[in-house]
């Protein structure tokens, strides 16, 4: 069954596979041209014809493609990055990296396709970034945080009261107009991590899924404010310049989401010049520089993630 869906009219994509990543927030009945086709089944390899790069990865015209083992149909092929793209993998090689991982890592396909629709976006004028993201009176309100400090509390909490919208929990959608759209993936509340203070057991947790389909949900906002959350002492705010603001969001952004840590990605570019990772590396970063321009950053500070939702409240409410 092939699924489309149009991210804010900016970024269209057809495939046959529910993606975790894209919210079907964003799921229409058609679209007029795809710029991201994405495939799993079967397709034909004739690896004889193709160049070797390395020992996992083999280079045709315009595609390149990963088959990590010899045993079993696991193969990765993607085509065009420069242009309509097209990503193509076989079940096997789904099942296998999402069960065992591998030596290019546990989740290649998820991380890759992730990579991809940030090149696609950059290719349009767009980035995301490692931030939570709600509304009120209009004016946009981004929490970002390093993984696991509170980011998703913060922003329930908030949205408990009537005045705030929902736009994203973890990745947000900006131009370099510093205007955020929504990106409203599936979400998990921590309530309670047993083994926290335990090596090799703190990952895990107990955890609450929120129905985004309920929240107040608002397409667009232009962005006002900036909080990043920090686990230490103080239980205070204080604002904080721009070039620190926009260090810190980079490298927050990069722990989520970066193509040039990716492998596949790297090889497809220097195997093919088109896909210029510096010049979109360039554009991701003058977009974030861009859209904090006319932003107040601040840093919130306590040791309680409970306590992030009132500090910030209060520097809103002044």
């Amino acid at each position: 069954m092939e699924i489309y869906y149009s991210i804010h009219d900016i970024l269209k994509i057809k495939t046959n596979f529910e993606w975790a990543k894209l919210p079907t927030y964003f799921q229409v009945d058609k679209v007029d041209e795809v710029d991201l086709n994405i495939k799993e089944g079967k397709f034909d390899a004739d690896f004889n014809s193709l160049r070797p790069f390395g020992l996992r990865l083999f280079k045709g015209k315009n595609f390149l493609i990963h088959k990590p083992y010899l045993y079993g149909d696991l193969k990765l092929k993607i085509q065009n990055l420069d242009r309509d793209a097209n990503v193509y993998f076989t079940k096997s090689y789904k099942k296998f990296f999402d069960l065992y991982g591998g030596t290019i890592g546990p989740h290649v396909l998820s991380e890759t396709l992730s990579a991809i629709l940030l090149i696609k976006l950059l290719q349009k004028g767009y980035t995301i970034i490692h931030s939570a993201c709600i509304s009120r009176d209009n004016a946009g309100i981004l929490i970002s945080a390093w993984g696991d400090t509170g980011k998703t509390l913060t922003a329930t909490s908030l949205l408990q009261e009537d005045s705030f919208y929902f736009l994203s929990d973890d990745l947000t959608l900006i131009d370099r107009n510093a205007f955020a759209y929504c990106f409203p993936q599936e979400m998990e509340k921590r309530i309670f991590s047993p083994f926290e203070k335990i090596p090799f057991l703190n990952r895990i947790r107990i955890s609450k899924k929120i129905d985004v389909s309920k929240l107040r949900i608002k397409d667009k906002s232009k962005i006002d404010k900036l909080f990043f959350l920090e686990k230490e002492k103080g239980d205070e705010v204080a604002e904080i310049d721009k070039h620190e603001a926009l260090r810190r969001l980079i490298l927050s952004t990069a722990s989520t989401l970066n193509f040039n840590a990716n492998e596949i990605i790297l090889a497809y570019s220097y195997l093919d010049s088109r896909l210029n990772l510096k010049e979109l590396t360039k554009k991701h970063e003058e977009i974030i520089r861009n859209t904090l321009k006319d932003v107040k950053c601040f840093e919130v500070k306590s040791r309680d993630a409970r306590q992030f939702p009132k500090l910030i409240k209060d520097v809103i409410d002044e």
